[in-house]
């Protein structure tokens, strides 16, 4: 049997318990916030990135039909010069010398009006191969945020079990 001194002091024992079990509860509490807030934060960086996604695809998308637009030009350009090359090559019986002349000159604009296309779509494969780069380095980011996300969530949630149990034991 207990003396009123023992039940007594398991009283105040039980209440200094329970004030700490208020404390760590509180504590928990506010971190739960904390860790809330860093989630919503994740969160909408992610949305950045993912909005940044599309940004890019649409940028590649309109450069991609700009450059498209282009070759289609230049091929025009190259089959009206051969078109009228051809139509030189057909009038040379009668001038010849003048003819030769136009010739050369065709030719010259043709390896020019080549080089420039080559060197557009050089630079176009090096603009894919950027983007390209780019969008794979938001697809990273992203994947390491949600992956981020969902461990924060569970430490989270495996917190707050284990703090339930304690409290609740």
């Amino acid at each position: 049997i207990y003396s009123i001194d023992d039940a007594k002091n398991r009283l105040i024992y039980i209440e200094k318990e329970f004030e700490q079990l208020k404390q760590d509860y509180s504590n928990l509490n506010m971190k739960q916030k904390e860790l809330l807030n860093t989630c919503s934060i994740l969160e909408n960086e992610n949305e950045q990135f993912k909005q940044e996604s599309v940004q890019l695809k649409q940028n590649f998308e309109k450069e991609k039909e700009r450059f498209l637009n282009e070759i289609k030009q230049l091929n025009e350009l190259t089959e009206y010069q051969k078109q009228e090359l051809s139509s030189l090559h057909n009038n040379i019986d009668h001038n010849h010398t003048s003819l030769k002349q136009e010739n050369l000159q065709l030719k010259e604009n043709f390896d020019n009006e080549k080089e420039k296309f080559l060197n557009e779509v050089k630079q176009l494969n090096e603009l894919i191969g950027q983007q390209k780069q780019e969008l794979s380095s938001l697809h990273e980011n992203t994947d390491h945020n949600h992956m981020n996300l969902k461990q924060e969530n569970l430490h989270l949630k495996d917190k707050i079990d284990n703090e339930k149990r304690k409290i609740f034991k």
